[in-house]
């Protein structure tokens, strides 16, 4: 029957045993907060502020890349602009080109026109008399 006391006395602790258990935290606890707890701390306090600047870093990158695109699609936009400038620069004096070689040729034709018409009243003129 005493060996069945002895196995219960862990359930209903003693004195001793509420001491020496409390010693033992207390040293263990030290011995964590010296040697573990310091670098965990400072590990994660490492980690932390490489996180923020990995943060700072990635937003600052995405205001660049955006000023970037702002900056080459107003490029591309010009670009566009001067390339639609140029093309209606050279419509518009390929268009006078070809209204003075119309009227140079409308002048021939109404030259060609107007003789071979005086030509035949002439020929008229002269069957009449």
């Amino acid at each position: 029957m005493a060996i069945l006391a002895n196995a219960f006395s862990l359930i209903t602790p003693d004195f001793g045993l509420f001491f020496w258990t409390m010693l033992t935290f207390a040293l263990l606890w030290f011995i964590l907060g010296k040697f573990a707890f310091g670098p965990i701390g400072k590990s994660l306090r490492e980690r932390s502020d490489a996180i923020e600047n990995s943060l700072k870093m990635a937003e600052k990158a995405r205001a660049e890349m955006a000023a970037k695109v702002a900056k080459t699609s107003k490029i591309t936009k010009s670009n566009k602009v001067a390339k639609a400038s140029k093309i209606i620069k050279k419509l518009d004096s390929n268009s006078k080109l070809l209204k003075s070689n119309v009227e140079i040729d409308g002048h021939k034709l109404a030259g060609s026109n107007l003789s071979n018409g005086f030509a035949a009243l002439m020929g008229a003129n002269l069957a009449l008399n």
